[in-house]
């Protein structure tokens, strides 16, 4: 029974706590079931009870527990839920991520493609280097200028030891010298542009390169060189240097005084000449030290001239006085002209200058003329017209009427009133000449004859400028006329002068020769003489002896006569012949000169007195001269054994001397030119002579203030001079 109860009591228990009508009829039960065993039984329900509170209790805990727990689990279902979104928006959001990463990669592709492209693309070469040195990329430029055909041939490699291994002239080039290496590892630029490259197949060509260092937060990874082949620019600068050293030596030697600024404004060259012209040094002139010898009163003006036309850069031209080494102030003309760049940048000026004071007198004096000129316009009678081209209408002025020896009212006005009183003959040719100046093709500036009503022709000589409008048609033709009619009859004698001064020059050479020959041939046989007497003097006899005595008397004589001619025509080319009279007996003046020409029995000369005076006054060495002279010709151009006859006539106041021979005479035509220097008739044959000889004895005769005349006989001529006996006759030689 108490196994029952109690299993039924711990079934109860297992089952939960009863409820409270059941818990009730247990009771009930119980005591209906004997009160021997009801204490225990009591006492195990009430154990039973206990523990099954308790139970109740630690269920009551595990529900506590389980609600808590359920709620942990609905809470952290909760979270996982969140964590759930915020995962779901993370793969969202890693996969929008890696379409944004392959877009980018996309991109980085194409834009390293287009890089590369434009690396390929620029004609400069480009190539990358590590902090080694070592290439980390080129372009195609950098492949071609260095001969190479693949990347791969400079990829990794030392490009200094790969193309800049070696200075020019092909000696090392240490890696520790390389201004690229020094640059990227100090984390620096550098910029070169006197180096060489090598290429591939071991040749070296002139460079210019830069190199950029790489940096990443700051601090150098390698650099990036770019680099030009420079042969033409460093030929073209040789050529530029060598043009330039030639250019200095072409301005050194010009004539002209060359000058050069710098975009500053001061100068900053003066050629050779221009330092000799001031005889300053190039330091002393350089900057604006050349305005120092600038003319004080032309200073401002100049260097106000040329700083206008320097802030302005176009050209200029002035005139100011500058100081010579010799302290002397010269005009000079400066030009100055920009120098520009073909982009157009500004160099500076350069300038040349000409020293043009002579011009600068020379145009005062022009200026001078130039007034003197209008009062002569005046004085001499130039006429000035004006024809109106477009309306045919000529205006004269009151001189133009005298000059055609017609009146105002004669003339019609229009340019057919000038023609119909040209000659004839100058009228289509005077015409012509004016359109030709009207078309532009010359100048009209002519010569022509104008008939006058009278029939009387004169000469005019016209000239003339043609103004013209803004399209470049004649509007007036402005010009002078004035009468040249005496001119050109003047021509006519100035013609004969020249043809006469012609024949005189042919004369002149002619009488070099024959003045040689005069001395020659005297000469020869003095020579001759002096030989004969030098070989054979100790035994020659006597008679024979005195006879080259004679001969070497004679030719000295005939040369001492050629000289004293040639002496004569000197001092009268000098005007410097001069003129002393003396008194002497005329007699013994006439006898020695008779005896001079022949000294030998029978004389040929006669003499024949009209009037004896004893003593006269005169200039004997020049009367002498007239006298031989004389002599001399009719004896020399008279037949063998004919005598020449000497007539003296002395009167109070002048002397007369003829000579009178039966000769060969002057031809008519050539008597005009008898007395003139180198002279000589054209039948004179080969008889020797100067040409000087009358010549002399005219000037002689003029430097006693008389003349000298040819008479002419049908079998000879008589040469006379008549001399007044004064003192002084205030001659002046001329030629």
């Amino acid at each position: 029974m108490k196994k029952i109860i109690r299993a039924t009591a711990t079934n109860l228990l297992a089952e939960g706590p009863l409820p409270e009508g059941n818990e009730k009829a247990s009771q009930a039960s119980i005591d209906h079931s004997g009160s021997a065993d009801a204490d225990d039984t009591v006492a195990e329900l009430v154990i039973a009870n206990k523990e099954l509170a308790f139970q109740n209790e630690e269920k009551g805990k595990r529900a506590a527990e389980l609600v808590v727990a359920n709620k942990e689990l609905v809470f952290q279902n909760e979270e996982k839920g969140k964590r759930a979104a915020e995962l779901v928006v993370a793969n969202k959001e890693l996969a929008f991520q890696n379409e944004e990463k392959d877009k980018r990669a996309a991109e980085l592709k194409q834009s390293k493609d287009q890089l590369q492209l434009l690396l390929d693309s620029t004609a400069e070469a480009i190539y990358g280097i590590d902090m080694h040195g070592d290439c980390t990329f080129c372009n195609s430029a950098c492949l071609q200028m260095l001969g190479y055909e693949r990347e791969d041939e400079l990829l990794g490699k030392n490009m200094h030891w790969q193309i800049h291994h070696k200075y020019a002239d092909g000696t090392r080039f240490p890696v520790e010298e390389c201004r690229i290496f020094r640059a990227f590892q100090a984390n620096e630029g550098s910029h070169v542009d006197d180096e060489v490259l090598w290429r591939a197949d071991g040749t070296s060509f002139p460079a210019e390169y830069w190199s950029y260092p790489q940096r990443v937060d700051g601090a150098a990874v390698g650099a990036v060189v770019t680099f030009i082949d420079i042969t033409e620019r460093v030929r073209t600068a040789l050529l530029l240097q060598e043009s330039e050293g030639r250019f200095r030596r072409m301005a050194d030697s010009a004539p002209v005084l060359l000058w050069e600024s710098d975009t500053d404004g001061l100068c900053n060259y003066f050629n050779k000449t221009w330092l000799d012209f001031t005889g300053r040094t190039l330091e002393q002139e350089l900057g604006n030290g050349w305005a120092e010898n600038v003319h004080p009163e032309d200073f401002q003006r100049c260097l106000g001239t040329y700083m206008e036309a320097f802030h302005a850069r176009r050209g200029f031209e002035m005139e100011y006085r500058l100081r010579r080494a010799d302290g002397e102030y010269r005009w000079l003309d400066d030009h100055g002209v920009p120098r520009f760049m073909p982009d157009g940048s500004f160099l500076g000026f350069i300038g040349s200058c000409i020293d043009i004071t002579e011009s600068k007198h020379a145009e005062e004096e022009r200026k001078r003329l130039a007034n003197r000129l209008s009062l002569a316009t005046k004085a001499g009678q130039v006429g000035i017209w004006d024809l109106d081209v477009a309306n045919n209408i000529l205006i004269w002025d009151d001189q133009m009427y005298r000059l055609y020896g017609i009146t105002r009212d004669q003339f019609g006005g229009a340019y057919e009133a000038w023609t119909e009183g040209l000659h004839p003959d100058d009228r289509e040719r005077g015409d012509a000449e004016i359109q030709m100046a009207l078309r532009g093709e010359k100048d009209f500036d002519t010569e022509f004859r104008v008939v006058w009503p009278n029939g009387g022709i004169h000469h005019i000589r016209a000239m003339a400028l043609v103004q013209r409008n803004a399209t470049g048609e004649p509007i007036h033709l402005v010009g002078t006329n004035w009468d040249i009619t005496e001119i050109k009859r003047a021509e006519g004698v100035v013609l004969q002068n020249l043809a006469r001064a012609e024949e005189l020059t042919r004369l002149k050479s002619r009488f070099v020769s024959m003045a040689s020959h005069e001395l020659r041939t005297p000469l020869a046989n003095i020579m001759l003489d002096c030989d004969l007497l030098k070989n054979f003097g100790n035994v020659m006899p006597a008679e024979q002896s005195q006879s080259v005595l004679a001969g070497l008397m004679t030719g000295v004589s005939s040369m001492v006569r050629t000289l004293d001619d040639l002496l004569l025509a000197g001092k009268l080319e000098e005007g410097k012949l001069p003129f002393t009279p003396t008194r002497f007996p005329l007699l013994d003046f006439l006898r020695r000169g008779c005896l001079e020409i022949e000294p030998e029995l029978p004389s040929r000369i006669k003499i024949t007195f009209l009037d004896a005076g004893l003593d006269i006054t005169a200039d004997e060495r020049l009367l002498h001269h007239i006298l031989i002279n004389l002599l001399e010709n009719a004896l020399k151009y008279s037949p063998h054994g004919t005598k020449v006859e000497l007539c003296v006539e002395t009167g109070p106041d002048s002397l007369t001397l003829s000579v009178l021979d039966h000769g060969i005479g002057v031809p008519e035509a050539e008597r005009t030119f008898l007395f003139d220097a180198f002279s000589r008739a054209s039948n004179v044959g080969d008889k020797p002579g100067s040409g000087l000889g009358l010549f002399l004895a005219q000037k002689c005769a003029q430097a006693h203030g008389g003349q000298m005349r040819y008479t002419p006989l049908l079998d000879g001529s008589v040469f006379s001079v008549t001399i007044p006996l004064a003192a002084d006759t205030g001659f002046k030689p001329t030629t």
